[in-house]
């Protein structure tokens, strides 16, 4: 995969890394401008967020948070793809799959991984949930960074991720082709830096 040559930091290149002092800092896609939200999330959906990856680095923990479980046989997971190069920012391939959660029952879900993310590159925050919906905590539509534009009327909400049908199970190695885009209502995942 290809990534920016562009060395210059910006403030995503910033990140509290490890565990030492003062706090142990969560890092989603871009900023938080607002309230996190939270909406019902249907099954048998990929969805995927942007988050551009500043200095890079190691990452050891992955989550995000259900705030309703969902009836009986609810589970989620969530992973991580690159963008398939500088120029075409669909999201490619896999980096990396949390695995299964119970999703219900309350409560922050986070897996331990092991994944390096390159410096000034695009990455994809992806989430499935399958059985039965979920209440998950949401990025507020604010809060997401217009990688994608606008559409061809140029009003409207900013593009702010991707969504289509996909049959519950195993993260897709090659992430899925012809998603169309979504302008809100997109989970927030979490990553650590380690």
């Amino acid at each position: 995969m290809l990534s920016n040559p562009n060395t210059t930091k910006d403030i995503s290149a910033f990140v509290q890394r490890g565990t030492a002092a003062p706090i142990t800092q969560w890092y989603c896609s871009f900023i938080v401008n607002a309230t996190f939200a939270s909406a019902s999330q249907g099954v048998d959906q990929l969805r995927s967020v942007p988050f551009i990856s500043g200095a890079g680095g190691a990452i050891d923990t992955i989550a995000f948070e259900v705030v309703t479980g969902g009836a009986v046989g609810a589970v989620g997971r969530v992973g991580i793809y690159e963008a398939t190069s500088d120029t075409n920012l669909y999201p490619g391939a896999l980096v990396v799959d949390s695995g299964q959660f119970d999703c219900t029952t309350t409560g922050v879900k986070s897996a331990t991984i092991s994944a390096t993310l390159k410096p000034n590159t695009l990455y994809w925050f992806a989430y499935h949930l399958g059985g039965a919906t979920s209440t998950l905590r949401l990025l507020n539509t604010t809060s997401t960074p217009n990688v994608m534009g606008f559409g061809a009327a140029l009003g409207g909400s900013s593009r702010s991720g991707l969504t289509g049908a996909q049959a519950y199970g195993a993260l897709p190695a090659t992430y899925n082709a012809g998603q169309t885009f979504a302008t809100g209502g997109l989970a927030a995942v979490f990553v650590h830096f380690s």
